[in-house]
């Protein structure tokens, strides 16, 4: 900073002084004599030497009061604490270097911007109202903050915060003074996940417990497994896993060390055989750390669950059986359920069936505006068959022509044997002349149909009535009904035909 006064500060001076002797009433000296003239240069000498010595004084003090805010400046803006002062808006007025290192900003960009984007909500909350206990208390207050830099990352922070005395035509001000604590705050982190962990160790003493060093070889094992197994802490002290189990079975347990010394916890089941059975055991294993926080070590905690895992072998086996019934109890559920729905003899879906879906296929129709055909046939004279060749060979006769209908329909078409030899066939979504086409190509594979019982060749013939859902009937049942009108008309003129229902 330059200590010399500027050439303002001079201007200023000098209308000061030019107003002053305006005002004043000067009294001119009176001089009479060389020797009263002598004496007033003299005079005016004098004065102007003093003047001169005030002059030098009052530059060495502000070339000093210049020096002093250099050191001030300095004091402030490289000080290992963040300063900050706000305005009532808490938009940042003035802040030193570090707390711009602070925020991860320079300070141009920081003057003349709130705070609040830099902390979290709930921080920013938390400093609102320090900030006014400061200003009801006139006491410094202070909290923990957490400071989100402009790049994402966070700091966590100590703030004290002091009202600045306001006058009365200003706004008030609060000066904040900030410490960074994030390395504290890791450690009381740390601090409070070793001591978890220790408590854990305590509270599971009937297990096996023991710490590594840096080469993987024991240097501390504790808990009542090492008893109850016979040995003693001697057998394990300065040993690896590979020295204690062999090459084969350490493997596994040399793996997880190395990764808890790199810092993870590892949690793992091992086995190990045991005369006629093998041993279970589930173990856990964490990196040992100094007070620096170098990992220089592992704790393992090692629990033996072979009882555990003859119970879950025994669930999975109940598990596999109760399975196993399931699916042949859904089978058999399959079975009834076809049973109660199909004919036992051809094979087709029954009457009841035919009930329990036709309405269900009138609503699907009518919501998408499609239509159903409906098909009836009914055996010719098939009284005769079984009177002529027995009942066997009407039922051979009736399979057949179950095969047939299976074989010969649409797959959403729903084929049922209505009763004795009458017969019904739905089709969803068909037209008429898409239903009367299906109506006599059946009825002519019906009469192509061989059927031979003992020698016998055995023909059969059918009449057919057709009709349409919604065409000839505003319900399943109505288009029904009328299709059965037009199989009695086919019979009527003369049967082995198909008759569409004229209404």
């Amino acid at each position: 900073m330059n200590g010399k006064p500027s050439e303002s500060n001079f201007s200023n001076l000098r209308r000061q002084a030019l107003k002053l002797l305006s005002e004043r009433r000067l009294t001119e000296p009176k001089i009479t004599s060389i020797e009263d003239a002598r004496r007033l240069i003299a005079e005016l000498q004098v004065h102007q030497i003093e003047l001169e010595l005030q002059n030098d004084e009052l530059r060495r003090t502000q070339e000093q009061l210049a020096w002093e805010r250099e050191k001030y400046a300095d004091l402030y803006n490289f000080a290992p604490v963040a300063y900050f002062t706000l305005d009532e808006r808490d938009i940042i007025l003035d802040l030193n270097l570090n707390a711009a290192e602070l925020l991860g900003n320079e300070r141009k960009y920081l003057i003349g911007h709130p705070i609040a984007p830099y902390l979290t909500p709930d921080s920013f909350q938390k400093f609102i109202e320090t900030r006014q206990a400061a200003l009801e208390t006139k006491l410094p207050q202070g909290c923990d903050l957490t400071i989100r830099r402009r790049k994402g990352s966070e700091s966590h922070v100590h703030a004290r915060t002091v009202a600045l005395d306001a006058s009365n035509d200003s706004s008030q001000l609060w000066r904040a003074v900030m410490t960074d604590i994030t390395e504290r705050k890791r450690m009381e982190t740390e601090l409070q996940v070793n001591e978890e962990r220790f408590r854990s160790l305590v509270t599971s003493l009937s297990d096996i417990i023991y710490t590594l060093d840096a080469e993987q070889r024991h240097s501390g094992v504790f808990g009542d497994w090492v008893q109850k197994a016979g040995l003693s802490e001697d057998h394990f002290l300065g040993k690896t896993a590979r020295e204690i189990l062999g090459a084969e079975n350490a493997f596994v347990h040399e793996d997880a060390n190395r990764r808890a010394l790199n810092g993870e916890v590892v949690s793992y089941e091992w086995s190990l055989p045991n005369g006629t059975e093998t041993v279970y055991y589930h173990t856990v294993v964490s990196p040992m750390r100094n007070s620096h926080g170098e990992v220089v070590g592992v704790v393992g905690v090692g629990r033996d669950i072979t009882e555990r895992k003859r119970t879950e072998d025994e669930l999975k086996r109940l598990n596999a059986a109760l399975q196993e019934q399931m699916r042949e109890v859904k089978e058999l559920h399959q079975q009834l359920r076809e049973q109660a729905v199909r004919d036992p003899l051809t094979g087709l879906f029954n009457r009841r069936y035919l009930q329990e879906t036709l309405d269900r296929e009138v609503a699907r129709a009518n919501r998408e505006g499609k239509s159903i055909g409906f098909i009836i046939m009914d055996l010719d004279h098939f009284k005769r068959v079984n009177d002529r060749h027995g009942h066997k060979a009407g039922d051979m006769a009736l399979q057949q022509l179950g095969n047939l209908l299976l074989k010969n329909l649409r797959a959403e078409d729903v084929a049922c044997r209505y009763g004795g030899e009458e017969f019904t066939v739905m089709m969803p979504g068909a037209s008429l002349e898409t239903t009367l086409e299906r109506a006599n190509f059946l009825l002519q594979k019906i009469n192509e149909m061989p059927i031979e019982y003992n020698g016998a060749d055995i023909k059969i013939t059918a009449s057919m009535g057709v009709a349409l859902f919604p065409k000839h009937g505003s319900n399943g049942e109505e288009a029904m009904s009328h299709a059965d009108n037009a199989l009695y008309a086919a019979k009527a003129l003369g049967r082995n035909q198909v008759v569409v229902y004229d209404g």
